[in-house]
């Protein structure tokens, strides 16, 4: 049997700027990172609502960072190299994905160290 990797998607929205293009259409900008639940990289990024070479810059700049030190990283570089009236909202939505994450593994912890964790054996 083949070990196939485990991944977690963690997921982040924004409002759209009223004056942005899709605004209109859609008033929501999503990121969804797709993300190895071995190291916590991130292996896949998809977004909505961004024309496809802001769709390019975003995957470019966060596949193969690690979640929680790399995303910060990575949302600190935005305002550099990303000018738009999009930018506010990628960093919010990854604001938020940040948020699920840090959630996530308080989960994972809690389980870990619960008494009434079943057991194999």
């Amino acid at each position: 049997m083949k070990n196939k990797t485990k991944t977690v998607i963690f997921a982040g929205c924004a409002r759209l700027p009223a004056n942005a293009a899709t605004a209109e259409m859609v008033g929501i900008l999503v990121v969804e990172l797709e993300v190895d639940s071995r190291d916590m990289r991130i292996v896949g990024v998809v977004c909505n609502s961004l024309p496809p070479l802001g769709q390019k810059f975003l995957i470019n700049l966060l596949v193969g960072r690690e979640l929680e030190e790399g995303l910060q990283e990575a949302i600190r570089e935005i305002p550099k190299r990303y000018i738009s009236i999009t930018q506010r909202a990628i960093i919010a939505a990854l604001e938020e994905v940040q948020e699920r994450y840090e959630e996530y593994q308080e989960a994972r912890r809690k389980q870990a160290s619960s008494p009434n964790q079943s057991r194999k054996g």
